[in-house]
């Protein structure tokens, strides 16, 4: 129970007084992006693409605390230069340069972040539609 309340506590303080369970519009911060590139990283695994889709933006960020922190969000993936492999995992834009008229996708996802949990994060919902 201790290590509960002080987990809450943290993220608390971590997120301004953010209320339990409530949905709640952040700014993209080091943590929105963090679970972004987990998002990215993932969904990539999953697909089988011949090119890396690398992280390209991100909107309406939202948190929630819920047994750890969920973020929901909205990225955009572009289709890059470089193979679809682990070698790519955690790849930026930079690193990883978008294709000219290479194919984008636009996905919502919710991320949920669990401190004492190895993986810490896990992808919840997921839905993308290529543009």
């Amino acid at each position: 129970m201790i290590v509960v309340s002080v987990i809450l506590f943290l993220a608390v303080s971590v997120h301004g007084g953010i209320l339990l369970g409530s949905k709640t519009a952040v700014e993209v911060t080091e943590d929105v992006r963090n679970a972004a590139n987990f998002a990215t990283d993932t969904i990539n695994a999953k697909q089988n693409n011949s090119n890396w889709f690398t992280l390209n933006g991100i909107k309406n960020p939202t948190i929630r605390l819920v047994n750890g922190v969920l973020y929901g969000m909205e990225i955009e993936l572009k289709e890059s230069e470089c193979p679809n492999n682990k070698t790519n995992t955690g790849a930026s834009i930079t690193y990883c340069p978008a294709i000219h008229n290479g194919a984008t996708t636009k996905c919502k996802v919710e991320v949920w972040l669990q401190l004492l949990r190895i993986p810490e994060y896990i992808l919840g919902e997921k839905i993308c539609h290529k543009i």
